[in-house]
Formats: C-alpha cells, sequence, structure tokens
C-alpha cells in the first residue's frame, strides 16, 4: 500500500545531525532532512549567503522508517558561521 502524496517518507539512515548555535552562544542539535546553502535576502536587501534545515519538531529521535505530514515539517534559516557541526544522523 502506497502513502498519501502529501506524506514524505523519512528515513534515519539519511538524515543529518546538524548543530545550530544560537545569538547567546548555545548550540541547539536537530535531525534535519535537509540542510542545504541558499541565497537569501538580508534585512537590508541584500543577497546573502543562509543555511536552511528542514525537520520534523514532533520527532527528533527516529529509529525506523516512518511517513510525516509536510504540514508539520519546520524550516530554520541560519547564516553560514553558526553551523557548528554537519555530520549522518546515525554516526550520533
Amino acid at each position: 500500500m502506497n502513502p498519501p502524496p502529501y506524506e514524505v517518507q523519512i528515513d534515519p539512515a539519511k538524515l543529518l545531525l546538524v548543530g545550530l548555535e544560537d545569538n547567546e552562544g548555545q548550540i541547539h542539535t536537530f535531525v534535519a532532512l535537509v540542510c542545504r546553502f541558499l541565497v537569501k535576502r538580508g534585512t537590508d536587501g541584500l543577497p546573502r549567503v543562509a543555511v536552511e534545515i528542514v525537520f520534523d519538531p514532533d520527532d527528533q529521535q527516529p529509529l525506523t522508517v516512518y511517513y510525516c505530514d509536510r504540514a508539520r515539517l519546520q524550516r530554520r534559516f541560519a547564516a553560514p558561521s553558526r553551523v557548528k557541526q554537519i555530520r549522518p544522523y546515525r554516526s550520533a
């Protein structure tokens, strides 16, 4: 049986562990489906390089493959200097 088309299959073997530093210097770790560099406009209107991560906030310790509704996924953007680690989730 195929899952509904609005769901995303999340496989722990394909996830990334991403550490982002906040303004206070604390590192927050996310289990991310996507981590990519992109161009985003800054508050001054000029293009800047940013890092985007996409993650499921409801399951940050997946053990098996599961399906997630796309509406549940969240996106975060950060300056590249805020990224403190990127590694495969399974090596955690």
